[in-house]
């Protein structure tokens, strides 16, 4: 369980026990199916909708940008259609980036706003102008 004060995170195994009573807790989908989803959306730079047991999971990526002379990153992780900002949660793995200091900077999924999708990043003006990075967005209506 991982906690940040904003939502909490499970992360827990489906049994086959459970898949063989409930297929719906996949939509389906085998276990293999839906990792191979997650990397063929991240290869093709592509948004895919999974709805999994009441839950849309989107896999897509977002830009953060310099704006203007700005010493900061914007970007907002994007919302699926006829969703709101307070039905959804956002993670993001681990990347680097190059923020003009000696060593380079790291974002994560505690770096993101839950309340509104954004994030904003320190770089200095020499530095990186774009960092793209991947995301999940979990949202439940």
């Amino acid at each position: 369980m991982i906690n940040d004060g904003t939502v909490k995170w499970e992360i827990r195994k489906i049994t086959e026990a459970e898949i063989s009573r409930n297929s719906s807790l996949l939509n389906g989908k085998t276990v293999e199916e839906i990792e191979n989803d997650f990397e063929n959306d991240f290869e093709n730079d592509f948004l895919k909708n999974i709805k999994v047991n009441g839950v849309m999971v989107v896999i897509g990526n977002f830009t953060a940008s310099r704006q203007g002379t700005s010493e900061t990153l914007y970007g907002q992780i994007p919302l699926p259609v006829d969703y709101i900002r307070s039905q959804c949660k956002y993670w993001t793995p681990v990347i680097a980036y190059d923020s003009g200091n000696s060593n380079p900077r790291e974002i994560n999924w505690t770096s993101i706003n839950q309340t509104d999708g954004s994030v904003s990043l320190y770089s200095k003006r020499s530095a990186s102008n774009n960092v793209t990075m991947n995301y999940l967005l979990f949202a439940v209506k």
